[in-house]
């Protein structure tokens, strides 16, 4: 499947799904893992994904929902 096949099924799942979709959870889920799937990240892979990251560097406790590390340095952080 090619990224703008998968784009048009994520958007089918938003349009049709959506009263399914009421929790952050829900939406990681349905939404935002399908999508970094389908630009080319492994979300499988923790060393790529990270999930829960602790980005509070002065207190510790706040997390990001994913970052996701290229090359063994985080570039991207989705929140």
């Amino acid at each position: 499947m090619n990224l703008f096949e998968s784009v048009a099924k994520i958007k089918d799942v938003a349009t049709h799904a959506l009263h399914a979709i009421t929790t952050e959870e829900a939406t990681k889920t349905a939404l935002i893992l399908p999508m970094l799937s389908a630009l080319g990240y492994d979300i499988f892979n923790p060393y790529e994904l990270i999930p829960e990251m602790d980005c509070d560097l002065s207190r510790g406790g706040d997390k990001v929902d994913y970052a996701i590390s290229i090359n063994g340095s985080i570039r991207i952080i989705i929140e």
